[in-house]
């Protein structure tokens, strides 16, 4: 069988293999062990892989893995609301929480938020993980990336190029920008994740000619 790919959360997807021969397709629920402790994800699809595996799967979920699953899920919701507060009344700039990721096995909480800046936030990560008491990380996002994975309908109501088929976002020069007068235009030309839109890199030979 084919190296398996699971999402765990729209921002974290691992690559693994079954621990013995079951039988499981795309969709599927699975309970994965890896390093850190056991996760339940969804198989996204199977393909040939050289990187690292670094999930074993242990078995097809069944309903109460199902049903715990949704319970998490709601756990989330919690945490992500505590976080949202936690980055505002410490008042941390360049910073946009997004989403928090609860462990299956209720151990570690993964805290996602949006920065084009590095930041040093080991500190707010241990006065966060004390507050909520579990094991916590912060994972900083760029926004593109992130733009990407969450999706959204543009400017021209169409959704958003980078989330269907664009497979490498274009580096968008202000050169293109004045080349096509929209200097003065900055907030039509922004797109949702604060970058120039990757359209105008789309229309840029039309505009040299």
């Amino acid at each position: 069988m084919n190296t398996v790919l699971v999402t765990i959360h729209k921002f974290y997807e691992v690559l693994c293999n079954p621990a013995t021969e079951i039988e499981i397709k795309e969709g599927d629920f699975v309970l994965i062990k890896l390093k850190f402790g056991e996760e339940l994800g969804m198989i996204k699809n199977f393909l040939e892989s050289e990187e690292e595996i670094k999930g074993v799967i242990l078995k097809k979920a069944d309903q109460k893995d199902i049903l715990k699953y949704f319970g998490i899920k709601e756990k989330e919701k919690n945490y992500y609301k505590r976080f949202v507060n936690f980055i505002f009344e410490k008042g941390i700039n360049n910073l946009t929480p997004i989403a928090c990721h609860y462990s299956f096995d209720e151990k570690r909480l993964i805290c996602y938020a949006i920065s084009n800046k590095k930041m040093d936030l080991t500190s707010f990560q241990k006065e966060f993980g004390k507050m909520v008491g579990k094991r916590t990380f912060f994972i900083l996002l760029p926004a593109r990336e992130t733009m990407a994975k969450i999706g959204g309908y543009g400017p021209c109501g169409r959704r958003f190029c980078c989330a269907t088929f664009l497979k490498e976002l274009p580096h968008v020069k202000l050169r293109t920008v004045r080349l096509q007068g929209l200097e003065e235009k900055r907030e039509k030309i922004t797109g949702f994740c604060g970058r120039l839109l990757c359209c105008l890199e789309f229309e840029k030979e039309r505009y040299e000619k």
